[in-house]
């Protein structure tokens, strides 16, 4: 997970990890959808989204990079 991941779950998608894990686990079993991509560092992901075609992703917004396009969420 990692501090972002787990406010962004709790935040926007209404979910804990736990819940968010068994979400994917199901959609993967029943053939609807595959694991989103999980990164160890945000520098990782970002690289992951500038070299990937549709590929998105969120990292906090101190990690924030301008080799992808960036979208600010606030409350």
């Amino acid at each position: 997970g990692g501090e972002a991941h787990v406010n962004f779950l709790s935040r926007y998608i209404d979910k804990t990890e736990s819940q968010f894990t068994m979400y994917w686990k199901k959609m993967v079993f029943t053939g609807e959808g595959r694991l989103p991509k999980a990164f160890d560092t945000p520098e990782e992901l970002l690289k992951y989204v500038s070299e990937t075609s549709g590929a998105i992703g969120y990292v906090p917004a101190n990690a924030a990079s301008d080799r992808v396009k960036t979208l600010i969420v606030k409350e």
